[in-house]
């Protein structure tokens, strides 16, 4: 006979490290995530990122399946997504974007993990950035 001693809590989607603050500091908006949980067939799924001020800059998205350990300090950013594995979204920054991420309804998708960070182009010629976020599709 089993006895359950304990539940863990594994938010989804979850923070991957700390930001590289610059102008502003950057976060993901996760607790609730807006665009709802990361399960296959959620068409409306997306992640938040926000700035602490209202920053403006020019910003990419990595987005990949794999990570650099230890993390690589790229013009002074602490930079987790390996972008090798994945791809790079530029888009205009202005205090907060929603990105749209789609996730299609196929079986062969779940338990695939996904990371994503955004980097930010401010006035210093240093770059700040958000901290990583980790996905596992459901």
């Amino acid at each position: 006979r089993a006895t359950i001693a304990a539940i863990d809590v594994n938010p989804n989607p979850e923070a991957l490290g700390a930001g590289t603050p610059g102008v502003a500091a950057y976060s993901w908006e996760l607790a609730p995530n807006p665009g709802g949980f990361p399960e296959t067939g959620n068409l409306g799924f997306s992640l938040t990122v926000q700035a602490s001020n209202n920053a403006s800059s020019a910003a990419i998205m990595l987005l990949g399946t794999g990570v650099f350990t230890p993390p690589l300090t790229v013009l002074g950013a602490t930079v987790y997504v390996d972008p090798t594995t994945g791809m790079t979204v530029p888009f205009p920054f202005q205090g907060s974007i929603t990105i749209q991420l789609p996730i299609p309804n196929a079986r062969s998708l779940r338990g695939l993990q996904i990371f994503a960070q955004t980097v930010h182009s401010e006035a210093s010629p240093a770059l700040a950035a958000s901290p990583g976020v980790e996905i596992t599709i459901l």
